[in-house]
């Protein structure tokens, strides 16, 4: 599958993704074309999961967000619109034991967690991470290692996840 993580500091959001992808041949792939984050308009979306579902995720046109975003902006508008951008190109939220479509979504310096059922979570502490190795990149981050370090550990566990990773980082709006 892949690995990829989120942390929200008091200022900023991160994610970062490892650079590989299982193709439906069984077959490995890194490199460039293999970016899991993607920048679409305010958001920064990455996605973990089937193919198409992942494509679909990062390639659509999300709604405008408020002035000021919160989780329930993104359960009750972005939630179903993306429900209906993924239908739309035969893909969908469709929880399975195998693979399912997971995503971290970064809105004016917070994340929140999509789950495969299209449930949104947050987390007290600002550490998420999905995919293969979220286990282990949540270890990491829970024992101390910066979002780099704890993607490297992942990676050297989780024979799904390899560089080159890639990070995006996303500034909080500051208080007027």
């Amino acid at each position: 599958m892949t690995t990829i993580l989120g942390v929200e500091g008091l200022r900023h959001a991160t994610l970062v993704a490892d650079g590989l992808t299982t193709g439906s041949d069984n077959r490995r792939y890194t490199g460039p074309g293999m970016e899991k984050i993607a920048t679409l308009g305010p958001y920064l979306i990455a996605a973990a999961g089937p193919g198409a579902a992942c494509d679909a995720a990062i390639t659509w046109t999300p709604p405008t967000p408020p002035a000021r975003a919160d989780v329930d902006f993104i359960r009750s508008t972005f939630v179903p619109a993306l429900r209906a951008a993924l239908e739309a190109r035969g893909a969908a939220f469709t929880p399975s034991e195998d693979s399912s479509l997971q995503l971290l979504v970064a809105l004016q310096g917070r994340i929140y967690k999509i789950d495969t059922d299209g449930t949104v979570v947050t987390h007290q502490l600002g550490r998420y991470a999905i995919g293969s190795g979220a286990g282990y990149a949540i270890g990491a981050l829970a024992a101390g290692a910066s979002p780099d370090l704890a993607m490297q550990i992942a990676a050297d566990n989780d024979v799904s996840t390899s560089g080159p990773f890639q990070t995006a980082t996303q500034r909080r709006p500051t208080a007027t």
